[in-house]
């Protein structure tokens, strides 16, 4: 669906959850580019909207000129990449499938710390 717009622009889009656990879209944004001023004005903008309430944790992709944007303007969120490319990333790029399965299990179940550290340590 990426710049499937008769613009041709990037959509970008903030979503959330709730104070009920639901998700929910809290803003959104045709930009005119994929510039780190252009992001860090999106998110100037969106902060102003949320009354400069910052969210608690931020998830992006492996965009560099969105962690630069999230890095000065969020800087006291936890910032963290996205499940879903770190596993996209993991299947492109290491071809052994038990590898692969036990980094999917390690990314969507949850595990104590400690638990994770066994698991990672065995994978």
């Amino acid at each position: 669906m990426y710049r499937t717009n008769k613009y041709n622009k990037p959509l970008t889009i903030i979503v959330g959850v709730n104070q009920h656990f639901e998700t929910c879209v809290f803003g959104c944004a045709m930009i005119v580019d994929e510039t780190e001023d252009t992001y860090c004005l999106f998110l100037r903008v969106f902060l102003d909207c949320m009354g400069n309430k910052k969210p608690k944790v931020v998830l992006i992709d492996n965009d560099e000129r969105i962690g630069f944007a999230v890095n000065q303007l969020l800087s006291d969120c936890t910032h963290q990449l996205c499940a879903w490319h770190l596993g996209n990333n993991a299947t492109k790029n290491i071809k052994i499938p038990e590898f692969n399965q036990g980094f999917y299990d390690l990314i969507y179940t949850y595990y104590t710390e400690e638990g994770f550290e066994e698991k990672w340590a065995d994978l």
